[in-house]
């Protein structure tokens, strides 16, 4: 996506100061941008670079997140390949999966970071959760970046 990223970070941070978690739309909402901080979260349209009307919102009930989601999202990323349409949202040491299509938690989350080794991670990266998270571009796309103290899992 290529965009006027100085604009954008311009924009949300006038808007809601701080930014804890960002990630692109998908599915019927591709094009878009969201960033969430504290119980909020405002939508940002990248063709016109404004935020949408009627934005910033709540977390919930918009998100349908469980309640200890409503707020201080850690980070967030858009899955891909098998997964698409899939957004992960981490919270200290747990994660939920959101469906982009059904607009909706999946089934059986919140999880345990280190649960089933979803992602691979090393048992003692991030035990209080993670900083940030991001999907790889170009010739590392399809890959998935995990931020914590200072260091990282691809």
């Amino acid at each position: 996506m290529s965009c006027d990223w100085e604009k954008i970070i311009s924009d949300v941070s006038q808007e809601l100061g701080n930014i804890d978690a960002a990630l692109p739309g998908a599915e019927k909402r591709q094009g878009k941008l969201y960033f969430f901080h504290k119980d909020i979260y405002l939508r940002y349209d990248v063709s016109s670079y404004n935020i949408d009307s009627n934005y910033p919102r709540t977390i919930n009930p918009t998100w349908s997140f469980p309640d200890y989601f409503s707020s201080d999202i850690d980070a967030a990323v858009l899955a891909s390949g098998k997964r698409d349409g899939k957004a992960y949202f981490f919270k200290n040491n747990q994660y939920l999966r959101y469906d982009f299509n059904k607009l909706c938690v999946d089934s059986g989350y919140p999880m345990d970071l280190h649960s089933k080794n979803a992602f691979g991670l090393p048992e003692t990266f991030a035990p209080m959760g993670l900083d940030a998270a991001f999907r790889g571009a170009g010739v590392r796309e399809g890959k998935a970046y995990f931020m914590a103290n200072g260091e990282y899992v691809r």
